[in-house]
């Protein structure tokens, strides 16, 4: 009974140990790090943040309202100085007495209404925002990209890891087979001691590579999962093995036919916007010297009293007035600000179109670039599984020759470094078409619509 509640307990816990695995294709790693990706989530808030800021311009040619209060308290009313005649018809001439013009309490509220009737600068400052927004959108856009990218790197790196330790423990299976056969045929007096050590010595170091192989898988995990903004801590399982995707690029529709239209780039769009951009700022520069006009509505009501003041007493009476307007700002004259100021935006919307050209053939040349790395990486991964095979037939057979006594262990040894060597150059192969297909991607825009 104890062992029968034992092994469910074993079986429930490796259930829950499973269902802790998220497991991963490439395009779920995508779009796991389109939501959780720390870079993301800061383009994210860049664009929320350019609302706001459309929102705060666009408030600008809405009606403002604001509220007012004052209170005035005079212990010691001001006193001016008048002729006594004024009040007193007998007082002689050049008598002055002294009169208070005041009250010790008053209190003002008032209202007022402004409203911008017409500013040049306004709507261009609109349009710009607009366009801040759209920029931001543009680099959440690129941000977006990179972070595929750089997914797809940390991705392939976990699985060469994988492959790397797979090929060593295959190694080592066989060696040891093949060491253990050696150790019988030394105790039989058919081979030398040396050639026995010379095979441990083989195993010995092969499962020292294999125990770096498995820090390297851990730490290539974590580099993984950091760049998809993944706790550390989670478990986590990559479905798709490095020759399954190699296979995808050797077997699959050549990326080299996609056309590279250099207008869809990204890059290219975000330039193209700050151009828009630069010319806004010119016709916002040549605007400001045009008239602004403001209208507004103001109304107060005041109250005045010596004694017992109350500030919220309103049975009292409190005097009103109202006052309706308009204002007009012409600037004149500026000492020559005018056309250095606009001179400036020139010369900025003239530096923005030099970089939109640079930028233009820059692309162009990144793409040729990344087109012949690629196809490069094709090249020299398929000459390397060939080379690959042939090294793994040459220690096969050279072990065969071995067991039958006609090669010595140094042959075994030279030919199975000769193996490993291969194996270790097809992995590097495979793990560079791979980061070369994700780099041929980010530049024709493919991460850009997934």
């Amino acid at each position: 009974m104890k062992a029968s509640y034992l092994l469910s307990f074993i079986a429930l816990f490796g259930i829950y140990n499973a269902k802790a695995q998220s497991v991963f294709t490439l395009a779920d790693a995508f779009r796991y790090a389109d939501k959780n990706s720390y870079l993301l989530e800061t383009s994210q808030l860049e664009i929320e943040k350019a609302r706001k800021q459309i929102q705060e311009i666009t408030a600008i040619g809405l009606p403002q309202i604001s509220a007012g209060a004052d209170y005035n308290y005079s212990p010691q009313i001001p006193q001016q100085p008048v002729p006594a005649i004024f009040f007193d018809p007998n007082a002689p001439e050049g008598e002055f007495i002294t009169v208070g013009f005041g009250v010790t309490h008053s209190s003002t509220a008032s209202l007022k209404l402004n409203q911008l009737i017409f500013d040049g600068t306004y709507l261009l400052a609109r349009q710009g925002s607009i366009l801040f927004k759209e920029i931001k959108q543009d680099e959440l856009t690129k941000s977006r990209a990179e972070v595929r990218d750089a997914v797809a790197k940390s991705y392939f790196n976990v699985q060469l890891a994988v492959e790397a330790q797979k090929v060593l423990e295959d190694n080592i299976e066989s060696l040891s087979k093949n060491l253990k056969d050696v150790k019988a045929l030394y105790e039989s007096g058919f081979v030398e001691e040396q050639d026995a050590e010379q095979l441990e010595y083989l195993v010995n170091g092969l499962k020292l590579d294999v125990d770096n192989a498995k820090r390297n898988k851990i730490l290539a995990e974590k580099v993984f999962k950091f760049t998809i903004g993944m706790p550390l801590d989670s478990g986590v399982i990559l479905s798709q093995s490095l020759e399954d995707l190699y296979f995808q690029n050797v077997t699959g529709q050549s990326i080299t036919a996609q056309a590279f239209d250099l207008t869809k780039h990204i890059e290219y769009q975000i330039v193209e916007n700050q151009e828009v951009g630069a010319s806004l700022q010119l016709k916002r520069t040549q605007w400001a010297y045009a008239p602004t006009i403001n209208g507004f509505v103001t109304h107060s009501q005041s109250n005045y009293n010596d004694e017992n003041f109350n500030l919220v007493d309103f049975n009292s009476y409190w005097i009103p007035a109202t006052i309706m307007g308009f204002s007009v700002n012409l600037p004149l004259f500026t000492s020559m600000a005018r056309q250095a100021r606009v001179a400036q935006a020139r010369i900025d919307l003239q530096e923005v179109q030099i970089a939109k050209e640079q930028v233009g053939e820059s692309l162009l040349l990144e793409y040729e670039q990344a087109k012949s790395d690629y196809i490069y990486a094709l090249e020299r991964v398929q000459n390397e599984n060939r080379n690959k095979e042939i090294t793994k037939r040459i220690r096969d057979k050279t072990l065969i020759k071995f067991s039958e006594g006609i090669s010595s262990s140094l042959d075994v040894t030279q030919a199975q470094n000769q193996y490993l060597n291969t194996e270790s150059n097809f992995l590097s192969a495979a793990l560079g078409l791979l980061n070369a297909k994700s780099r041929l991607d980010k530049v024709l825009g493919n991460y850009n619509t997934l």
